[in-house]
């Protein structure tokens, strides 16, 4: 029940996928989609950081990576962040796992995690939307004795639950520092600038905070 539980998050990410798309099938791509719903909802979507949306092949150099692919940013619905979306910059659509699965015609998955898969694939599967069934990246239930819901709900479930596809393909990829506090065997991997992150997804929704 707890991987159904788990692996469900990411049936409704379809969802809400098709969703967006259904809903404005003439706009130039996806991130005008969101453009387009948040005006359509005002404030109903904010920026979110995406560290863990922003891995980078192990080996590979970071800053070039990310050059060459583009930077993912994130959007979550707001107030509560129970649903997300994650667009690439550069080519302005969803990253989604959803991308790179196939369905026959009696509605039949294939995640064979078997199946060879491009390094674009392997991206798309990684740093994918996911479904959250905490309402923010803060919330705590002191009487369960939950530090953190996100965390316990939607963070932490990924080791145990995840699809076999998307635990294969995640081996070969990194996720970069958000602090600098990795122990000193970890020092060499990149910075990430979450503060930064959540800036460039409120731009684009045309949210400023503080003139700037």
């Amino acid at each position: 029940m707890a991987k159904q539980t788990h692996q469900f998050r990411y049936y409704l990410d379809k969802s809400n996928n098709d969703a967006l798309r259904n809903s404005y099938p003439t706009a130039k791509n996806d991130l005008e989609r969101i453009q387009k719903l948040n005006q359509d909802y005002p404030k109903s979507l904010a920026g979110e950081k995406a560290r863990f949306h922003n891995k980078y092949p192990k080996g590979s150099d970071y800053k070039q990576y990310i050059k060459e692919t583009g930077e993912n940013i994130k959007f979550v619905t707001s107030p509560e962040f129970h649903s997300e979306w994650i667009i690439n910059m550069k080519t302005k659509s969803l990253v989604t796992q959803w991308n790179v699965y196939s369905m026959d015609d009696k509605g039949t998955i294939n995640s064979d995690s078997k199946q060879q898969l491009t390094e674009q694939q392997q991206a798309q599967i990684v740093d994918g939307n996911s479904v959250h069934y905490a309402n923010n990246s803060t919330e705590s239930h002191i009487l369960n004795n939950i530090k953190n819901v996100h965390t316990s709900y939607d963070s932490n479930p990924v080791t145990t639950y995840d699809p076999q596809i998307r635990k294969v393909s995640s081996k070969g990829w990194m996720i970069p520092d958000a602090d600098g506090t990795l122990k000193e065997s970890l020092k060499d991997k990149p910075f990430f600038d979450v503060k930064r992150s959540k800036r460039l997804a409120d731009k684009e929704l045309g949210i400023v905070k503080n003139g700037k």
